[in-house]
C-alpha cells in the first residue's frame, strides 16, 4: 500500500515537472518573442523619428532656399538704391508649397529643446509672410505702372517713370519694396536659427546617425555652391596682366 502511494506520488511529481517545464517553455518564449518585437517596433520608431527630422531640414533648407533666390539674384542688386522700389522688376515666384509634417515631430517637445516646435512653426510663418510680401510688392508695382493707353513717359537711361508721378501710389510701392527686403532678411534669418536648433537636436537624440545637413547649406557661398556657381562679386575675376 505505501508503495503504490510512493509511485503515485511519483507519477504526479513527474506530471507537474512536465507541466512545469512546458509552462517555462512557453513564458520563456513569450518572452523572447516579446523582446524582439520590442526592439523590432523601438528600431522602426527611431527610424521614422530620424526620418521626420531629415525630411524637416529639407523642408526648411528649401523654403530658406527660396528667399535666397529672392535676395541674392534679386534684392541685393538695388539694396541701397535710393530708388530701388521703383527699379525693381516683377518677380516671379516659383511653387513655393513646401508645408511641414507637424504631426510626425511632436517628439521634439522635450524639456531639451521644448521651444524648437514652435520656433519650426514660426520659421514657416516667417516663410509665408515672405511670400506675402513678394505677391503684395508685385501688386503694388502693377498698380504704379501706367496702364496701356495711359499717357506716359520714361527716362530713357534709367528706364524710370518721369511723368505722370502718382505719389500716392509711389508712397505705398516704397512701403511694399521696404517690407519686402525685411520680411525676407527676416524670414532667412528665422529659418537659419530654427535650421541649427534642429540640427543640434537631431546630433543629440541620434548621435551615430548621419545624413544630417549642415548649417554651411544655408550661407550665400553655400547657395551659390549647391548651383555650381561663383556668388555675383565673384563670377567675373580681373584679367592678370600679360
Amino acid at each position: 500500500m505505501g508503495f503504490s502511494c510512493i509511485n503515485a506520488l511519483m507519477v504526479l511529481l513527474s506530471g507537474l515537472g512536465k507541466v512545469a517545464l512546458t509552462l517555462g517553455s512557453v513564458l520563456a518564449g513569450a518572452l523572447l518573442a516579446f523582446w524582439f518585437q520590442n526592439i523590432r517596433e523601438n528600431r522602426i520608431k527611431r527610424n521614422d523619428r530620424l526620418e521626420a527630422i531629415i525630411r524637416t531640414q529639407h523642408s526648411l533648407y528649401f523654403m530658406w532656399s527660396i528667399l535666397a533666390a529672392i535676395r541674392y539674384t534679386y534684392l541685393d542688386e538695388r539694396r541701397d538704391d535710393p530708388k530701388r522700389h521703383r527699379m525693381l522688376r516683377i518677380y516671379w515666384l516659383p511653387d513655393y508649397r513646401i508645408p511641414i509634417d507637424f504631426n510626425s515631430i511632436t517628439f521634439l517637445h522635450q524639456p531639451s529643446f521644448r521651444a524648437l516646435l514652435t520656433n519650426i512653426f514660426m520659421a514657416e510663418r516667417c516663410f509665408l509672410s515672405a511670400i506675402d510680401a513678394v505677391l503684395e510688392r508685385n501688386r503694388r508695382l502693377e498698380e504704379f505702372v501706367p496702364k496701356p493707353g495711359t499717357e506716359h513717359q520714361f527716362d530713357p537711361v534709367t528706364k524710370v517713370l518721369v511723368t505722370p508721378l502718382d505719389q500716392v501710389k509711389d508712397s505705398l510701392l516704397k512701403s511694399a519694396t521696404d517690407a519686402l527686403y525685411n520680411s525676407i532678411d527676416n524670414g532667412m534669418g528665422s529659418l537659419e536659427h530654427t535650421f541649427s536648433q534642429l540640427r543640434e537636436c537631431a546630433k543629440t537624440m541620434f548621435p551615430d546617425a548621419s545624413g544630417f545637413m549642415r548649417e554651411s547649406n544655408l550661407t550665400r557661398d553655400g547657395y551659390f555652391a549647391a548651383r555650381g556657381q561663383k556668388p555675383p562679386d565673384q563670377a567675373t575675376n580681373p584679367t592678370s596682366p600679360s
